[in-house]
């Protein structure tokens, strides 16, 4: 195992809630401050991606409620070419609520594909599931992943 690269990484970010589909969450969201530790190493063709992640969660539950939560997640993220442009991916990521007597809170599992249009564009397609302590959601996960590390400089 060779670790490639490393690196840390602050953000703020914005959530809205998705509790369930048919019922109504208009008044569930949340800011989140975070830290993370990313790790990157080669076994072979695989390529292993650790993130380590502390966050700081706000929450507005509803009119009346408010909380702060601290969270740490762990995320492990393999992936594999299968040609220059397709490559396919596993992941696991765990969540541990830091506040809560039961801190395990969540679990996302899951598997997929991505292709390479150019390279500063990616599109990627899986599925997931999303292990709570009582019910397990199930996603298809479509995205764009945009590289906008600009400060490579072009050949």
């Amino acid at each position: 195992m060779l670790l490639t690269k490393k690196n840390l990484t602050l953000g703020v970010s914005y959530a809205t809630g998705d509790l369930a589909y048919d019922i109504p969450s208009v008044n569930l969201y949340e800011y989140r401050f975070y830290e993370d530790l990313n790790l990157k190493s080669n076994w072979g063709q695989f390529t292993a991606g650790h993130r380590f992640r502390l966050e700081q969660r706000f929450i507005h539950k509803n009119l009346n409620t408010d909380q702060f939560q601290n969270w740490f997640r762990y995320n492990l993220n393999v992936s594999y070419p299968i040609s220059k442009t397709w490559s396919t991916y596993v992941f696991n990521e765990i969540f541990l609520n830091l506040n809560s007597s039961k801190t395990f809170a969540q679990n996302w599992t899951g598997a997929g594909f991505i292709n390479k249009l150019n390279s500063n564009i990616k599109l990627k397609m899986g599925y997931f599931q999303i292990k709570q302590p009582i019910k397990t959601l199930k996603r298809l996960q479509l995205g764009v992943i945009l590289n906008t590390d600009f400060s490579k400089k072009k050949k």
